[in-house]
C-alpha cells in the first residue's frame, strides 16, 4: 500500500511519474490548477517578501482533502507544481 499521495495535473503524467516513484507512493491527477491567485487582490504580500496567497479551487477542494480523510493508508500528501 502506499504511503505517501502525489496530486499533479494531468493523468498522462501521474502514471508516468508512478513508475519512476514505486509501490510507496500513490499518484493521482487533479485533472488542471488546483490553486490560484485570488481575483479580487494582488495575490501577493508586498510587505512580506512577496509571499504568494493561493486559493483552492472549490471544486478541487474534496481532491486536497482526499489523501488525509478517505485514504487511510497514506500518511503524507504532496502537490506537484510545474
Amino acid at each position: 500500500m502506499a504511503k505517501n499521495v502525489v496530486i499533479v495535473e494531468s493523468p498522462a503524467k501521474a502514471k508516468t511519474i508512478e513508475k519512476f516513484l514505486g509501490k510507496d507512493y500513490k499518484v493521482v491527477s487533479s485533472y488542471g490548477h488546483i490553486a490560484d491567485f485570488a481575483s479580487n487582490e494582488l495575490g501577493v504580500d508586498i510587505e512580506h517578501g512577496f509571499k504568494p496567497h493561493y486559493l483552492i479551487s472549490n471544486d478541487k477542494k474534496k481532491l486536497v482533502k482526499r489523501p488525509q480523510s478517505t485514504n487511510h493508508c497514506c500518511r503524507n500528501g504532496m502537490v506537484s507544481i510545474r
